[in-house]
């Protein structure tokens, strides 16, 4: 949804924009969301909490909305300005997978489907409405990482003790392990290969599609 919106828009500011420009920034971003949501997830493994990580991504995120505003200043090279916001995003982004590894952790079995629900709710609503106006989105980051720094509360304590006791998920041993239960299952392959590179078309479609 936001790539359909955001082809129009960069080409409007900076007219030597290329399509072939737009969809590689677009790539990078998700590339950079990939990278960095592996590497958050280590580091909240790693000191057993979400609140540093997640103050990091929301200051990230933050910065990268201010830019963007800013975007409209720059003289000359706008497309690059954008660039930059692009991949700033996709860092920011990225802590998005501990909050639903938060809220697994920190409701009960009676009302986890309920939060989960409302989660993916307000997901499907975000997406029905639209990309907001770039203002609200600072307004709203500058909400969640007040959440981050007042609010949220890292369980720690026994569940430290518990954690310790397991073996790490990111040992060598550990990986095998779970790559020879991955072979083991009777998954089709073919199939699941096909739903990627049909995510991927449509992708480059929404990306390409107002050119």
């Amino acid at each position: 949804m936001l790539a359909m919106g955001e082809w129009p828009y960069m080409s409007s500011i900076d007219p030597e924009v290329t399509s072939n420009f737009f969809g590689n920034a677009t790539a990078a971003s998700k590339a950079v969301n990939v990278a960095f949501t592996f590497l958050f997830a280590i580091w909240s493994h790693k000191i057993h909490g979400i609140k540093k990580p997640m103050i990091i991504g929301r200051c990230i995120t933050l910065a990268a909305c201010v830019m963007y505003i800013l975007v409209e200043f720059a003289p000359t090279h706008r497309r690059w300005w954008m660039l930059v916001c692009y991949l700033f995003f996709g860092v920011g982004f990225g802590t998005g997978p501990l909050l639903r590894s938060y809220m697994a952790r920190v409701t009960s079995e009676e009302n986890r489907s309920t939060a989960y629900a409302l989660m993916s709710g307000a997901m499907v609503m975000s997406i029905v409405i639209g990309p907001p106006p770039i203002w609200c989105a600072v307004i709203t980051n500058i909400a969640a990482l007040a959440v981050s720094v007042f609010v949220l509360e890292d369980t720690v304590g026994d569940e430290i003790a518990a954690q310790q006791s397991i073996p790490s998920s990111f040992s060598l041993a550990t990986i095998k392990d779970r790559l020879s239960n991955l072979r083991s299952l009777d998954i089709p392959w073919l199939l699941a290969v096909l739903v990627i590179i049909e995510r991927m078309a449509s992708n480059v479609f929404n990306t390409t599609m107002a050119v």
